[in-house]
Formats: structure tokens, C-alpha cells, sequence
């Protein structure tokens, strides 16, 4: 079974890449440009990984990561943070779960795809076990 990742990012460019990598390593990709497309397709599709840009608009990453965090009827997936610039006084308020990880800016497609695989890897191996 593909692994269902989810890539709220407003930059098309980096969307793309980021599905074409993804996409030919074996992942089922889906992409949102805002906090609503977001929230959106987490509801339908039910990703294994949710990848978040810190900058998302409509709505923007607060609110989803709001939403994950307080609201029922929206999937409790892991999230791995990206962002342009990650202040050292801001990572421990995004360190919060949902948030597992987070990656500056350009991304290095091979150091998220690691990450990635191990989340996927521990989270399988948690739900089997309950």
C-alpha cells in the first residue's frame, strides 16, 4: 500500500518538486496552497504525513495545527513543520505534538524523505500494537 502524504505549501514551485521526488519514490502525493484546501483534504484523504509550511495562508498553519490539536473530526496525523526561518525561540512552541520535525527552507528532498520513512516506519508500528 502507497503511503498517503499530504504537502500544504503555497509555493508551486517547491510543490512540485516536492511531488515529483515523492511521487517517484513510491508515495501517494496530494498538495493544498492554503490552511482551508488543508484542512480539506486532511478530512477526505487521511494522509500518513501531513508536510506544513510554517507560512500557509488562509488559515494558515496555526489554524490547521489548531484544528489537529482541539477539533474531533479531523485526523490526528503526524506533522513535520517547513519553513523559510526557523527563530531558536519559536522551535520549542512548534515542537508540540502533532509536530514531530521541522526543516528549514530549501529543503533537502533526501533529509525529508528519511524523516518521512521513519514516521511512516514508528507510526505503522504504534498503530499495530493497540
Amino acid at each position: 500500500m502507497r503511503q498517503r502524504v499530504l504537502l500544504a505549501d503555497a509555493d508551486v514551485a517547491g510543490a512540485d518538486q516536492f511531488r515529483a521526488y515523492f511521487s517517484a519514490a513510491g508515495y501517494s502525493v496530494e498538495t493544498a496552497s492554503d490552511g482551508l484546501d488543508c484542512l480539506s483534504k486532511l478530512r477526505r484523504m487521511v494522509p500518513n504525513l501531513l508536510v506544513l509550511d510554517l507560512d500557509l495562508a488562509w488559515g494558515g498553519s496555526d489554524g490547521v495545527l489548531a484544528c489537529l490539536r482541539e477539533e474531533q473530526d479531523v485526523p490526528q496525523v503526524p506533522v513535520v513543520m517547513i519553513a523559510a526561518a526557523l527563530p531558536i525561540g519559536a522551535l520549542s512552541q512548534l515542537l508540540r505534538p502533532p509536530v514531530v520535525r521541522c526543516f528549514q527552507k530549501p529543503l533537502r528532498m533526501a533529509a525529508l524523505r528519511d524523516c518521512l520513512d521513519s514516521m511512516i516506519v514508528y507510526t505503522g508500528s504504534e498503530a499495530r500494537r493497540h
